[in-house]
């Protein structure tokens, strides 16, 4: 498949899915390769990345949760602006975990790639859009620290951080000092250049929920 026939094939596939995933109140935005759902509590993402080969190309789908007032609180640690505060390929938050693609070559339909893509949005993420957008939810999620935090949030200090503003806009003390405790006997490394500006933020936070 030519260089630009693979592009035009991957742009028609975005067409598509965007066609489908409106129904479910996305907005496609094509050029950044995702489609965008406004909620009260911040926003539902599906994004579409392509891993390209000579002749084809396969097609992942990653799927993010933004809660405005986390990314507020935390916005000294959030990085590029739009961040999500959770997110994954959705083939690793399936029953069968592990990186799901789907394979476009030039004979494939792209029709039923797209239809195939939005039934995994409409069966398996928007359950999970529909738990997460809920800030207990994710604090509760991402305070154990096991594979499933770690797949919600790669970044230690950033996933620290959302359950410890979570926990104080939630008032909630007992799980913030669960939340300190396991990060205290955590034996995970900051993965963050400037972990002091973690340990000044989970300080401040402290301080200003008077706890």
């Amino acid at each position: 498949m030519a260089p630009r026939e693979l592009k035009d094939r991957e742009h028609r596939l975005l067409e598509l899915v965007g066609l489908r995933l409106s129904h479910l109140g996305f907005t496609p935005e094509l050029r950044r390769q995702r489609f965008v759902r406004n909620v009260s509590a911040g926003k539902h993402l599906v994004h579409l990345s392509f891993i390209e080969h000579p002749d084809d190309f396969d097609t992942t789908v990653d799927i993010g949760l933004r809660l405005d007032s986390v990314e507020a609180q935390i916005k000294e640690l959030r990085g590029p602006e739009g961040k999500m505060t959770i997110g994954a390929e959705l083939g690793n938050l399936s029953v069968v975990k592990g990186q799901r693609r789907y394979r476009v070559t030039r004979d494939t339909a792209l029709e039923s790639v797209a239809t195939e893509v939005a039934s995994a949005v409409r069966g398996e993420a928007e359950p999970i859009f529909s738990k997460y957008t809920d800030m207990r939810e994710v604090m509760d999620a991402l305070i154990k620290e096991d594979p499933l935090a770690l797949i919600l949030s790669p970044l230690r200090d950033r996933r620290w951080a959302v359950t410890l503003a979570i926990a104080s806009q939630l008032k909630d003390r007992g799980a913030f000092d669960r939340a300190i405790a396991t990060q205290t006997q955590s034996p995970m490394k900051s993965q963050s250049p400037t972990p002091e500006v973690f340990e000044r933020f989970r300080d401040n936070v402290r301080h200003v929920s008077g706890w």
